[in-house]
């Protein structure tokens, strides 16, 4: 770790000579994390350490380290494009199968180079503001090309505050939607889209993306997706829970298992969509993937967590959703009304049948009032999990 030391280019160029295989192709080989945050290296000292992980006129090259985090070192483009290079084939076809984790946060696209790695699982440029340019660039590398070759590698894309909007979110949907041949990108696990205004028109793209088709196909690989302060809306909420909502012949998207709409602006209207997807419909059907979602400040009121507590509530043949744990409705306009449904969810019905699978719901400030706080606490009191039950609320 040499974050904050201020070790500049010329530090920088130190470090990279102990990284770089010598004439006889010895280098350290011990050293597989390198932090060197905030520390003004510039270009310069980001084309010396590129020295030492790009493969030389043998292939040798730097193959311990696989871990390298260079944010906020004023990076600009000529470091930018030598760090590409560490990740793209040479003449031989030979690069860099080792580092599986560049982090650069300072306005900086390493876009290229991820067409060819097959070894970059993790992609972070918070803060970079990339923009719709910057992620149709990302975008480009993670969409099937007409032969269906994709990069296969790449897991988890953090894009927070990079002001990619509905447009750039389009883009990146493109590559995670099922194609005419039924091809997407089947990589990509977790996207973090936080603080992009993508609205919804970005929402219901990325819908489609999970949504299954006339011919039951849908993205089967995204398991994370974080919209928070993105502005979805109730429209965005609904394209999003056609996707998790079962449908005529009884399908449904299966893979995704987290989903945060964090101060999204969704209104009861929103809340009641997602519901329907988790309350088990006339056959017993219901989503059975999702397990945590993240509703805080948003206003839902009584309306939305009444609908959301029918899907948490045994119903007459003791059906009831058993596949979502954590629900988060912090700061939702949620009164006495939708305090007393939530109870009634959570307390065993008069045939002794209850909901075991909810364990946390964060109900703080809401309006609860004192009588349906004592309502819920009485809930909680006679539940059968009632130790290891989180329950918060003011």
């Amino acid at each position: 770790m040499q974050n904050g030391n201020t070790i500049r280019t010329e530090g920088a160029k130190a470090l990279a000579a102990a990284l770089t295989p010598n004439e006889e192709g010895v280098f350290n080989g011990s050293l597989n994390t390198l932090n060197l945050s905030d520390n003004y290296i510039g270009d310069e000292g980001a084309k010396a350490l590129v020295v030492a992980l790009t493969p030389n006129a043998e292939g040798v090259f730097n193959t311990s380290l696989n871990t390298l985090n260079l944010e906020y070192n004023g990076i600009g483009d000529e470091g930018a494009k030598a760090l590409a290079a560490v990740l793209t084939p040479n003449d031989k076809g030979v690069f860099n199968t080792s580092l599986n984790s560049i982090t650069i946060t300072d306005g900086v696209e390493l876009p290229i180079g991820l067409v060819f790695n097959t070894s970059l699982n993790a992609l972070n440029l918070r803060q970079n503001n990339i923009g719709t340019e910057g992620a149709k660039a990302l975008a480009i590398a993670l969409t099937p090309n007409a032969e269906g070759v994709f990069n296969g590698s790449l897991n988890t894309l953090i894009l927070v505050r990079n002001g990619i909007g509905p447009e750039g979110t389009k883009a990146l949907a493109d590559a995670l939607t099922p194609n005419a041949e039924g091809v997407f990108n089947g990589s990509l696990n977790t996207l973090d889209l936080r603080w992009n205004t993508i609205g919804d028109e970005g929402a219901t793209a990325l819908a489609v993306a999970l949504t299954p088709n006339e011919a039951g196909v849908f993205n089967t690989s995204l398991n994370t997706l974080d919209l928070g302060d993105d502005n979805i809306g109730d429209e965005g909420a609904k394209a999003l829970a056609v996707a998790l909502t079962p449908n005529a012949e009884g399908v449904f998207n299966t893979s995704l298992n987290t989903l945060n709409l964090r101060n999204a602006n969704i209104g009861p209207e929103g809340a009641k969509a997602l519901a329907v997807a988790l309350t088990p419909n006339a056959e017993g059907v219901f989503n059975t993937s999702l397990n945590t979602l993240d509703l805080e400040w948003n206003a839902i009121g009584d309306e939305g967590a009444k609908a959301l507590a029918v899907a948490f509530t045994p119903n007459e043949a003791g059906v009831f959703n058993t596949s979502l744990n954590t629900l988060d409705l912090t700061n939702n306009d949620i009164g006495l009304e939708g305090a007393k449904a939530l109870a009634v969810a959570l307390s065993p019905n008069a045939e002794g049948v209850f909901n075991g699978s909810l364990n946390t719901l964060n109900l703080r400030v809401n309006g609860l009032q004192d009588e349906g706080m004592a309502t819920l606490q009485e809930a909680i009191r006679k539940h059968p999990n009632a130790a290891t039950f989180k329950l918060e609320m003011s």
